[in-house]
């Protein structure tokens, strides 16, 4: 199978380096890589961006509590898919304020702030959860997961109705929630978009937010948000270029010419 462009350039610059070892060794002579050059890469198209309102709308029009629950904390925190289905209800502190977490990607721990808006949707989904398994005869337990599979498509029996939670599972395809969201709004949905959609849109919400209230620290925090140790990361990430970002600023509605006011300009009159 030929491989994506980009992965053919990292590999060919992998080899390019143990040539060079090679080389410097003396153990090779010549450039057994002189006629395999780079492949040219496409850009990449920009990766979709939710406004505030757009996630809000998402959030809004959600058709069971444990996807509205979901949406929120994925709009909230900005953790990826695999953080949010870890999640047990015994990290969620509601006196405190806090929800602590595992990062899956780094092993990472952190407390992270619960937001007014997330601190409303998960006690209405607690709630809700509490009182689907108290139907069945049984409680909410501190080791439940925090966003389980809903049980779908079954028969009706005592105690058992559509949409009860399972909370001893994990749930699975957690972008089909995002999916579902993106269609309410009407929102095309392209391959690879999910709670990543989540989480690039609220880190840019953050980073403009703060840089139009005029903190000097705005990317900083957004890289806080998403737990990049780099800046960078961020840029990229976000698809951010603060240069030209600040190019802007500078020269929007002004005149870099030093254009003469019109009490400062003489009219010269042709001789006779």
């Amino acid at each position: 199978m030929s491989k994506l462009p980009t992965s053919y350039n990292k590999d060919r610059a992998r080899v390019l380096l143990f040539l060079a070892f090679c080389t410097r060794r003396g153990w090779l002579t010549g450039d057994p890589m002189a006629e395999v050059g780079r492949r040219k890469t496409q850009a990449r198209r920009p990766r979709l961006q939710l406004t505030a309102s757009q996630l809000r709308a998402m959030i809004e029009t959600s058709a069971n509590p444990r996807d509205r629950a979901m949406l929120a904390a994925g709009a909230n925190l900005g953790l990826r898919a695999s953080d949010l289905v870890g999640l047990k209800v015994g990290d969620v502190d509601l006196d405190s304020g806090s929800i602590r977490v595992v990062i899956q990607k780094t092993q990472d721990a952190d407390l992270l702030p619960i937001t007014s808006d997330l601190d409303r949707e998960l006690r209405t989904w607690l709630q809700w959860y509490s009182e689907r398994l108290a139907a069945q005869g049984r409680s909410l337990d501190s080791d439940a997961h925090l966003f389980p599979p809903l049980r779908r498509n079954v028969r009706i029996k005592r105690n058992i109705v559509p949409f009860d939670p399972e909370p001893e599972k994990q749930l699975r395809h957690p972008a089909r929630v995002v999916h579902r969201g993106l269609e309410r709004i009407g929102v095309e949905t392209q391959p690879g978009e999910g709670f990543h959609t989540l989480r690039r849109s609220i880190a840019r919400v953050v980073f403009e937010q703060a840089a139009n209230e005029g903190h000097d620290g705005a990317l900083r925090m957004a890289a806080s948000l998403l737990g990049h140790k780099s800046v960078q990361t961020t840029e990229l990430y976000l698809g951010i270029d603060r240069d030209r970002m600040k190019r802007d600023a500078m020269l929007r509605g002004r005149s870099i010419l030093g254009a003469p006011v019109a009490g400062n300009v003489v009219r010269l009159e042709m001789g006779s």
